[in-house]
C-alpha cells in the first residue's frame, strides 16, 4: 500500500494509479470504514453500561431507545451513524 504514503506530486500525473491500485485503496478504505464502525460500536457499548451502572445507582430506568440491541441494528444496516450517537 505505498500509494498511502506517496505525495500527492507522485500520484496526480494521468496513468500512475492502475486499475488494481485504485481497487485495492477502496478495499483499504472499506476495511478502515468498518473497523472505525467496529471500534466506535465497543465504545458505545462501554459508554451505555456505565450509564446503566449510574441509572441503577440513582434508581432511574435507562432509556429503551437506546437499547444495545436497537442501536447494534441500526448501525448495522446503516440507519445509524455510531459517531454521530457518541456525539449525543
Amino acid at each position: 500500500m505505498s500509494v498511502l504514503i506517496s505525495s500527492e506530486e507522485e500520484i496526480s500525473s494521468p496513468g500512475v494509479l492502475s486499475q488494481e491500485t485504485i481497487e485495492k485503496m477502496g478495499a483499504e478504505v472499506e476495511r478502515l470504514t468498518k473497523l472505525k464502525a467496529r471500534r466506535l460500536k465497543e465504545i458505545f457499548m462501554k459508554k451505555r453500561l456505565e450509564l446503566e451502572e449510574i441509572c441503577k445507582t440513582a434508581h432511574i430506568e435507562p432509556d429503551a431507545i437506546t437499547a444495545p440491541e436497537q442501536t447494534n441494528e441500526m448501525i448495522d444496516s446503516g440507519m445509524l451513524d455510531p459517531s454521530e450517537l457518541l456525539a449525543n
